[in-house]
C-alpha cells in the first residue's frame, strides 16, 4: 500500500455516476445503508495486527465525507456497518507495513470491494532504503530531504506517471548525513535530493540546485534501487554535486478566474522518458497576464501541463506539449488552455419479465446499480506520460448515485467507448444512446466523439438482467503444446446475428491464462461466435494496446466475416453459465 497523506487521499477521490430506472423506482435502485464490510488484518505469519487503521472509501464518489475509518481490535478484526451498496476502495495503515498490490494496486487501478464481504487482509513488512548524502568533498549534508519515487513494480514492470513525487516516501538526513526511508512497497525506486521551486528545502545548498539522483546524476542517468518486502537496501549513498539547471518561462492563454480556482493555474513538468514529476508550481493573474517561470530544470525532454478548474469542476488544460532543454534556458513558451469535455445523463434499468420463468435466473445474485463502475476508454494512439496521473485527477470513471443521474467530466477531445465494470451479478448493457428529443435518439454504442468544450447531455445507459457467463479453455494440438503456450491467445466474442455486427456492446475480448482458461461475464443473451488469435509478444504489451480490434470499423467487419466461417458458435440463454473448449492453433 502506498503511504497516504491527506492530500493524496483527496486526489484519489473519483467522480461518481448514477443509475436509475426507466419507468419507476426499482428495488435495484432503492439504496438502503445496510451493507457490511468486515474482516481481519494480519501479517504473513497469520498473527493479528492490533491498532491498524483501516479506511474505506466509495469508489467513484464525488461527495466529501463519505470515507470511513476503523482501528483493528486485538484480534485484528474490523467492521464497517450500515454501508450503501457501492464498491469501496480499502486502505490499511500500520507503521512499517504495507498492503500488497494483490489487495491494493497502483493509483488509478485500485482494487474495489462490494458490500457483505469478509476480508482477510495480509500486510507485509515494507522494505527500507538507507544511505548517506555527502557533498563534493565528502562532507555530510544535514537536514536534507531525501525522496524515493517508485518507478517499477515488484515484477519489474514500468509504472506510468501515477504518483506525485512530492507525495512519495521521504525522510531527512540526520546530523551525520544518514537517512532511512522505510515501509516501502516492493519495486524499484529512484532516490533524489534537492530541487528549487518544487521542494520545500531547509538546506540552502540543495534548495538552490537541480535535483541530484542516486548515485550522483541527473534523472536521465539515475540508478534504480531494488526494494523487497522485509529487506533493507543499504549503502544507497548520494554524492551531491552541482548540476546545472535552466529556466523555463512563458505565458498561459485561455485561463479564466472563477470561484473554483481563485484565479490560479497549476503547472506540471514531467520527464518524458520515465514519467517522474520534475516540478509542480502555480501561477496567478498579474497585470492581466498569466506568466510562469520555473528554475533549475536540467537538460532533458519534458512534458509540460497546465490545469485550471472551472465552475462545473471541469478542467481546462493544454494539449500534449513537449519541450527539450539542452544547455540553455527555454523562454517564450505559450501554453494554451482549452476547456475539457463532459458527459452527463442517466442510467436506467429495464426488467425482463420473461426471466421469472427461467430457472437459472433464480440462482443469480441481484446487482445494485450503485455498485457498478462506468468508464470511458479513449482510442487515442499518442498518450502523454501524464495520462495515468491525469486519469486520477480527471475522474474519468464513475459509480452511480442514488437518483440515477451521472456526470463524467474532464475528458479530452477524442473518441470514447463505454466500458462497464460489473461486480458479481446478472446485469448487462442493453443500450447506450443520447436522447435528442422525445422521439429521437442518437446511438452511441459505436463510440462517441467529443470536441473542445463539449458537454454531452441527455445520455442514457440502459441495463437489463439475465446476463450469461462463459468459462472456456484453449485447446492446442499435441504438436504445438508447450509450457505457457495457451497463455498467448486473445479470445474474441463476436455477435453471430447480422443485425448486431456493428453493435460494439455485443463484442468483447479476453486473454487466456497460463492454464489456457478464459472467461466472459455479463454477456447479453443471444447468438455468438468465438475466435482465438495468437500473439508472439508479451501479455503486458498486448493488454496495453490502444484499442481492441472491434473498435475499428474495418477490423470489426473482418472479425465478423472470419468468425462466420470459423468452427465455433454458441447460443447463450438468459443467466446461462456456459462451459466451452475452443480448439485452435498458432
Amino acid at each position: 500500500m502506498k503511504n497516504l497523506t491527506p492530500a493524496l487521499f483527496l486526489i484519489l477521490l473519483i467522480v461518481s455516476t448514477a443509475f436509475g430506472q426507466k419507468a419507476k423506482p426499482s428495488s435495484k435502485n432503492a439504496v438502503k445503508p445496510s451493507g457490511v464490510i468486515s474482516g481481519t488484518v494480519s501479517d504473513e505469519t497469520g498473527s493479528p495486527i492490533e491498532d491498524a487503521e483501516v479506511s474505506i472509501q466509495p469508489a467513484g464518489s464525488q461527495k466529501s465525507g463519505e470515507s470511513f475509518r476503523e482501528t483493528t481490535e486485538r484480534s485484528g478484526k474490523f467492521n464497517f456497518e450500515n454501508l450503501k451498496p457501492r464498491r469501496y476502495k480499502i486502505y490499511v495503515r500500520y507503521a512499517g507495513y504495507v498492503l500488497p498490490e494483490e489487495f491494493e494496486t497502483s493509483m488509478g487501478n485500485h482494487k474495489t470491494y462490494s458490500i457483505n464481504q469478509q476480508l482477510n487482509l495480509i500486510v507485509r513488512k515494507g522494505g527500507a532504503i538507507t544511505g548517506k548524502v555527502s557533498d563534493e568533498i565528502g562532507q555530510p549534508l544535514i537536514k536534507v530531504r531525501v525522496r524515493a519515487v517508485r518507478v517499477r513494480d515488484e515484477f519489474g514492470e514500468r509504472i506510468p506517471a501515477q504518483e506525485f513525487a512530492r507525495y512519495s516516501p521521504q525522510n531527512f538526513t540526520d546530523d551525520r548525513g544518514f537517512y532511512r526511508i522505510f515501509g516501502l512497497t516492493a519495486g524499484s525506486y529512484l532516490i533524489f535530493v534537492g530541487g528549487k521551486d518544487y521542494f520545500s528545502e531547509q538546506n540552502l545548498k540543495t534548495k538552490e540546485n537541480s535535483p541530484v539522483y542516486y548515485p550522483s546524476d541527473s534523472i536521465d542517468t539515475a540508478g534504480e534501487v531494488r526494494v523487497s518486502y522485509g529487506q533493507e537496501t543499504n549503502a544507497v549513498d548520494v554524492n551531491f554535486r552541482y548540476i546545472q539547471g535552466f529556466r523555463v518561462s512563458g505565458t498561459i492563454t485561455g485561463a479564466k478566474a472563477n470561484a473554483s480556482n481563485n484565479g490560479s493555474v497549476e503547472i506540471f513538468m514531467v520527464n518524458a522518458a520515465n514519467g517522474v514529476e520534475t516540478v509542480q508550481t502555480q501561477t496567478v493573474e498579474r497585470d492581466g497576464k498569466y506568466a510562469f517561470q520555473i528554475e533549475q530544470i536540467p537538460d532533458g525532454e519534458y512534458e509540460i501541463r497546465a490545469l485550471q478548474f472551472s465552475e462545473r469542476g471541469v478542467f481546462s488544460k493544454n494539449p500534449l506539449q513537449k519541450i527539450k532543454i539542452k544547455g540553455a534556458d527555454v523562454s517564450g513558451l505559450t501554453v494554451n488552455l482549452k476547456p475539457l469535455n463532459s458527459i452527463k445523463g442517466v442510467v436506467l434499468f429495464e426488467k425482463d419479465s420473461k426471466l421469472n420463468a427461467v430457472k437459472d435466473c433464480a440462482k443469480t445474485v441481484e446487482t445494485a446499480l450503485t455498485s457498478i463502475i462506468i468508464k470511458f476508454d479513449s482510442d487515442a494512439k499518442e498518450k502523454s506520460v501524464l495520462s495515468s496521473l491525469e486519469n486520477i485527477q480527471q475522474n474519468i470513471f464513475a459509480a452511480p448515485e442514488e437518483n440515477g443521474e451521472f456526470e463524467i467530466n474532464r475528458l479530452e477531445n477524442g473518441r470514447y467507448f463505454l466500458n462497464v465494470d460489473f461486480p458479481e451479478g446478472n446485469l448487462y448493457v442493453k443500450d447506450f444512446f443520447q436522447q435528442i428529443s422525445v422521439k429521437d435518439k442518437r446511438d452511441l454504442s459505436g463510440g462517441l466523439n467529443l470536441k473542445t468544450g463539449e458537454n454531452l447531455d441527455n445520455v442514457k445507459i440502459i441495463f437489463s438482467d439475465g446476463a450469461a457467463k462463459i468459462n472456456g479453455k484453449i485447446i492446442v494440438s499435441k504438436e504445438e503444446k508447450a509450457e505457457n503456450l495457451a497463455a498467448k491467445f486473445v479470445i474474441h466474442l463476436i455477435p453471430a446475428d447480422e443485425i448486431n455486427k456493428d453493435n460494439i456492446l455485443r463484442y468483447a475480448q479476453s486473454f487466456s491464462k497460463v492454464d489456457g482458461t478464459f472467461s466472459f461475464v455479463n454477456v447479453a443473451p443471444g447468438n455468438y461466435f468465438l475466435s482465438a488469435e495468437s500473439y508472439s509478444t508479451d501479455l503486458e504489451t498486448v493488454q496495453k494496446s490502444p484499442m481492441p480490434k472491434f473498435w475499428d470499423v474495418k477490423e470489426r467487419l473482418k472479425l465478423f466475416q472470419n468468425a462466420k466461417i470459423g468452427e465455433y458458435n454458441l447460443t447463450l440463454k438468459p443467466c446461462q453459465n456456459s462451459t466451452v473448449e475452443l480448439k485452435t492453433k498458432l
